[in-house]
């Protein structure tokens, strides 16, 4: 008669890391740009009150670091390509990153 073969199977030991809870959702962490799709969409439907109005409340949760708002604003204040002041701000929060990290 033929043999007959018994298949065994090997048992590996369960990893005690599938049995640890799992946090479901990542931790939060403070977004400055979350209301730039709300200025853009103000600004192109020209609703430039509105805008205005989101871009000053965004600019003090944020302290002022929200590039977005202040970009756009900037296009309110002097209405050209590339405001100087945009490019100002954006140097000197730099320089102060990079004078903090020396310190």
């Amino acid at each position: 008669m033929a043999e007959e073969r018994v298949a065994t199977r090997t048992q590996f030991p369960v990893s005690t890391e599938s049995q640890k809870p799992r946090q479901k959702k990542a931790p939060e962490f403070p977004i400055l740009e979350k209301q730039n799709w709300l200025i853009h969409l103000h600004y192109i439907r020209k609703d430039y009150e509105a805008c205005k109005a989101v871009i000053k409340e965004q600019l003090q949760e944020t302290q002022g670091l929200c590039e977005y708002a202040i970009y756009v604003q900037d296009f309110f204040w002097e209405n050209i390509k590339l405001p100087l002041k945009y490019i100002m701000k954006q140097l000197n929060s730099t320089r102060k990153i990079g004078r903090s990290a020396i310190t």
